[in-house]
């Protein structure tokens, strides 16, 4: 393995496009067993409740997916190796360890993702729309979150104020129902662990008929690193748990079980952000 670094693309319209790749196996022999490779590393509960997929396949959190196949794309080589050693949550545990005894404490798991040619068309014409329109044209880019719309609008901000819509009105109702409905989603939560808590009393996790972890209840002790030492229980779900397609019809029983809470008929909000009344069936199963 030889560490690589692509300062850009063969194509002179492509100049603006670079890439620091990890490393890169290069073989003489066959061009089939030539292909980049890319080191992670991630806790070991966000590795089994985030969007890491079994050992050997593609399926990899989205960000990285975009990352490897943007490098592949200016390497000209079509297979990712993305290794990811597991780390402890604990940070005391490899504290001032060496990197050779880091490694005994981690879960050391690969993942092999091919060149995709559709994804990878995506993300350049994206980029370039970025870098033409809103680095060349110094137009900054439309604001995804409201952290930074805050950062945009901020200095611009005017003490004078504007007349609602009736699109205003909608959005300020639904943000009122929205911060509501989390207080009583809080209630709802601790309801739920507490039967769960009486219900297990001093046993650590419960597990399906096939041994599957479903859910754990352990002491999670942390000592004085950057915060102060502390002492917790966490409720952690199953990685399957927060996979599984029930969760679905979980999500509709409690969006119609806030809405009683609230004091309202139950509804649902469907994926293009319309109120529907919920299915009779859903709401009363």
């Amino acid at each position: 393995m030889v560490k690589c670094k692509i300062t850009r693309n063969c194509n002179p319209r492509d100049d603006w496009r670079s890439a620091q790749l990890d490393g890169a196996t290069l073989s003489a022999w066959r061009e089939a067993d030539q292909c980049v490779v890319e080191g992670k590393t991630v806790g070991r509960h966000a590795w089994a409740h985030g969007d890491w997929g079994d050992e050997g396949t593609d399926q990899i959190p989205e960000p990285y997916l975009c990352q490897v196949q943007w490098g592949m794309d200016l390497a000209k080589l079509n297979t990712t190796i993305v290794v990811v050693a597991v780390m402890p949550d604990d940070p005391d545990r490899v504290l001032g360890l060496s990197a050779a005894d880091v490694l005994k404490e981690c879960y050391l798991t690969n993942y092999r993702v091919p060149r995709h040619h559709g994804i990878v068309d995506a993300i350049v014409t994206k980029c370039a729309e970025f870098w033409t329109k809103n680095v060349q044209g110094r137009i900054p880019p439309d604001p995804t979150t409201y952290a930074e719309a805050e950062r945009l609008y901020w200095k611009v901000r005017r003490k004078d104020a504007i007349v609602a819509t009736e699109e205003a009105h909608r959005h300020i109702d639904r943000l009122s129902y929205f911060r509501m409905a989390q207080k009583v989603a809080k209630k709802c939560e601790e309801r739920e662990k507490l039967w769960l808590a009486e219900h297990m009393k001093d046993h650590g996790a419960i597990v399906s008929e096939t041994g599957e972890q479903l859910l754990t209840w352990k002491t999670q002790t942390r000592a004085s690193y950057t915060v102060a030492a502390s002492e917790s229980k966490p409720m952690r779900l199953g990685k399957s748990v927060q996979t599984d397609a029930r969760l679905v019809h979980g999500l509709a029983q409690a969006a119609a079980e806030l809405m009683e809470g609230m004091g309202h008929d139950p509804v649902l909000l469907t994926a293009d952000n319309e109120e529907t009344e919920s299915d009779s069936s859903i709401s009363n199963s």
